[in-house]
């Protein structure tokens, strides 16, 4: 599945900002031109050949609908959507009850983290099921010149050019909203990953409130990711490299 945005990145180290989207391949060559011509430097990146021939190791542990069940969550998508109706929510909740058991995840973040690092959700552009090949272009430009080229990409994107529609800059998490992430995918509940990691020992607090903090926490992580709920910020968190 495509991206749902262009990933407009801050590099402080090098004071640029850093552009990446997709583009149909017969149309990069015309892309980059056109971000030349505004004075910005842009490279089409070769797609190696792993990312088209993508095979699951141990695919006989998840079907395949289990597999588009994780695959959605993962792109963002609730239950409800999902399961297309609340009457039908039940079934896709029982099915991820079996999907972690299979897993040996704890819960369902766990589950999505764990599908991603055994392949079973791809976090690259699918291309394998397209007519036509898909370019990834990469775009630099000083900070300030990130108007722009937002500018830029909005006029390919009017024009069709741009595969997908831009996402504004990603903030940087803290690197205890990140520790919270990595918890998570590695399988630790709320409460746990409260306890672990505050400065005070919270053993004697009430699990609710355990809870509490550790959601109010991510509620700021789904904000700066844009993600629609925390199994997308997961994923985004993966896909952009903050965890592991």
């Amino acid at each position: 599945m495509l991206r749902n945005h262009v990933n407009l990145l801050w590099l402080p180290q090098s004071q640029t900002v850093v552009a990446v989207f997709e583009c149909w391949e017969s149309e990069a060559k015309e892309v980059c031109c056109f971000l030349k011509r505004h004075q910005f430097s842009a490279v089409k990146l070769p797609i190696p050949q792993s990312v088209m021939d993508i095979t699951i190791a141990n695919s006989c542990i998840l079907t395949s609908s289990d597999i588009d069940v994780l695959q959605q969550l993962a792109d963002g998508h609730t239950i409800n959507e999902i399961a297309k109706g609340k009457r039908k929510q039940g079934r896709i909740y029982q099915r991820l009850y079996h999907i972690r058991q299979k897993l040996g995840a704890r819960h369902t973040l766990h589950a999505v983290a764990t599908a991603i690092r055994r392949g079973y959700i791809k976090i690259e552009p699918n291309i394998a099921d397209r007519q036509e090949a898909v370019a990834i272009i990469v775009c630099i430009c000083s900070k300030n010149k990130r108007g722009d080229l937002e500018a830029a990409l909005a006029e390919l994107q009017r024009t069709g050019k741009i595969l997908l529609s831009p996402r504004s800059l990603v903030p940087s998490l803290t690197q205890l909203e990140i520790q919270t992430l990595q918890l998570l995918a590695d399988g630790k509940k709320s409460r746990e990953v409260a306890q672990m990691t505050s400065k005070r020992r919270r053993s004697k607090e009430r699990s609710k409130r355990l809870d509490w903090i550790t959601e109010k926490r991510l509620k700021s992580i789904r904000e700066k990711l844009h993600a629609q709920h925390n199994a997308h910020a997961i994923r985004i968190a993966m896909e952009l490299g903050l965890i592991w």
